[in-house]
């Protein structure tokens, strides 16, 4: 089947709060180098796994959504969402086998007023699909509301009117685990961070 790979955030653990070199310290992933090219390796066996023509014939697309551990490590002073390393392995490894899917950095999200929202938000149609990806299902996570991790997408779809009513599935992440809702027709994801 055609296949689009999307990465929703939370692929590094990067410099997100104090006590995370302590943390990490005993698996040699406190720099941000160490954790890119932990993820860059594995990213690399993983691929190497699939069969090339499947991929060529199959794969329709990348896309890399940055997360919060991503852009609170230093992004304010920087610049910097420490995700180009994901796009660059990705392209890397797309023109290595001669695959031309694109691979695509989402920096911002065109809205239908002519303006964009300063996120890193996909909204595409795949396969005859709406599909929306971001990390976060609401701005600041949706902190404090109780029960199922996919429930604030109840509040971004009741909120945004026609923006998002071609939308059919929400790819997220953030939440340690991973769940899923249908929510007035729409797929609601969790993958869970890396």
């Amino acid at each position: 089947e055609k296949t689009a790979i999307f990465f929703v955030g939370d692929i590094i653990q990067g410099r997100n709060y104090p006590e995370m070199p302590n943390e990490n310290v005993r698996m040699g992933l406190v720099r941000m180098y160490d954790q890119q090219e932990f993820v860059r390796q594995m990213l690399k066996a993983s691929l190497k796994a699939a069969p090339i023509e499947v991929l060529r014939k199959n794969l329709d697309r990348f896309g890399v959504v940055p997360g919060n551990h991503e852009w609170n490590s230093f992004h304010k002073l920087t610049g910097d969402t420490y995700c180009q390393f994901l796009v660059g392995t990705l392209q890397d490894f797309m023109e290595y086998n001669q695959i031309t899917a694109p691979v695509r950095y989402y920096d911002k999200v065109e809205n239908n007023l002519g303006g964009h929202w300063n996120s890193w938000v996909a909204l595409e149609q795949i396969a005859g699909y709406g599909v929306l990806a971001q990390h976060y299902i609401l701005e600041k996570g949706g902190k404090g509301g109780s029960g199922a991790k996919t429930n604030p997408a109840r509040q971004l779809f009741a909120g945004t009117g026609d923006f998002f009513q071609d939308m059919d599935v929400m790819l997220t992440a953030h939440y340690h685990s991973p769940s899923y809702q249908i929510i007035n027709g729409k797929i609601v994801l969790v993958n869970g961070s890396w």
